[in-house]
C-alpha cells in the first residue's frame, strides 16, 4: 500500500518548547463533499480513487474512466471528448525520484493557485506524453532531522493540445491533501514512539481546534483509543465537531474489546464506514 511509503519517511515529536508552532504541519488540506472530485476512499462525499493522499476536482466534462497506485505515483485517467488525459500523483520526493522518463521544460509563466500559495505550472513530458504540472509544492511539514513531503502533479496527454496551461492551471489548483488520509498517516507511531495529531495550517477542514495535550506515548498492544484523551481522539474523527464529541468517548469505550478500532473509525474505508455511522446514529438518536 502506498500509505507505507508514507510511514517508512516518519513523523517527529512535537518539542517540549513552547513558543513551536506544533509539528507535523499540514497545507492545503480539504474535507466534506465536492462535486467532479475524485480522492482518497476515506474520503466523504468524493468519488473514491486509488489516491493515496490528494483528492482533485476535474471539470463536469471531464468522464473519469480509472486510475491506479502503487510504490510510485497514483494515477487517474479522464476522457475528454475522444482525448484521453491522465493525471500522475506522487506524495513525496521520493516517490518522484524513482520516476525515470519525466522531462521539465521549465516555467510556463502561467500559474496555479494552490490554497493561496502561487505554484508555477511547468511544461511536462513523461513516458511519451506532454502536457503542465505543479512540481515539489510541500504539503506536510516536520521537524528536522524527518524531510517534508514535497508533492508533484502532472496532467499529460497523447494529444499535445489535449490541454493548455491555463486549463491546466485550473486544475492543478485545485489538489488538496484529504484530511482523512493525513489522519491515516499519524495512526503508527514512528522514531520517538509517540502518536501525534496534525495542525492543519489555515485552519482545519471541519473546523476543529488541535488539542493542546501531549502526544501520548505508544505502548503496544494497548489501543491508540485508549492513550488518546477523549479531546485527542474527537479531533482525529472524521466528524463534525459535535459529533465527534459524541463519538469520542463511545469508540474509546469499546477499544479494549477491539484493538483494530481505531483503524475502523478515524479514517474509515469500504465496510469499515458502517462502523463509524452506528456510532453516529446512537448520538443522532
Amino acid at each position: 500500500m502506498k500509505i507505507l511509503t508514507g510511514l517508512l519517511l516518519g513523523l517527529v515529536a512535537i518539542t517540549s518548547n513552547a513558543s513551536d508552532v506544533a509539528m507535523p504541519r499540514v497545507y492545503f488540506a480539504a474535507s466534506g463533499p465536492a462535486e467532479y472530485t475524485y480522492g482518497p476512499r476515506c474520503g466523504n462525499g468524493i468519488e473514491a480513487t486509488d489516491s493515496s493522499y490528494f483528492r482533485i476536482t476535474a471539470p463536469p466534462e471531464w468522464q473519469y474512466t480509472g486510475g491506479g497506485g502503487g510504490s510510485g505515483a497514483d494515477y487517474l485517467l479522464f476522457n475528454i471528448g475522444k482525448q484521453r488525459v491522465q493525471v500522475d500523483v506522487y506524495a513525496n520526493a521520493q516517490e518522484f525520484k524513482i520516476e525515470r522518463d519525466f522531462e521539465d521544460h521549465g516555467p510556463t509563466g502561467i500559474s496555479a493557485d494552490l490554497g493561496g500559495t502561487t505554484v508555477p505550472i511547468h511544461k511536462v513530458a513523461l513516458k511519451g506524453r506532454t502536457g503542465h504540472g505543479i512540481l515539489g509544492f510541500r504539503w506536510l511539514e516536520h521537524s528536522a532531522p524527518r524531510q517534508d513531503y514535497e508533492g508533484t502533479v502532472l496532467i499529460t496527454s497523447r494529444k499535445s493540445d489535449a490541454l493548455s496551461p491555463e486549463q491546466a492551471a485550473q486544475v492543478l489548483g485545485t489538489v488538496r491533501a484529504e484530511r482523512c488520509a493525513v489522519v491515516r498517516e499519524m495512526l503508527i507511531p514512528y522514531v520517538d514512539r509517540k502518536l501525534h495529531l496534525p495542525t492543519f495550517v489555515g485552519g482545519d477542514p471541519l473546523g476543529k481546534n488541535r488539542p493542546e495535550e501531549e502526544p501520548p506515548l505508544f505502548t503496544p498492544p494497548t489501543s491508540p483509543l485508549l492513550l488518546w484523551t477523549e479531546a485527542q481522539i474527537a479531533y482525529l474523527l472524521p466528524l463534525d465537531e459535535k459529533r465527534s464529541a459524541c463519538v469520542a468517548p463511545l469508540v474509546r469505550a469499546d477499544a479494549e474489546s477491539n484493538r483494530m478500532l481505531h483503524l475502523q473509525v478515524l479514517a474509515p474505508t469500504g465496510t469499515h464506514k458502517k462502523v463509524l455511522a452506528e456510532y453516529v446514529a446512537q448520538c443522532d438518536e
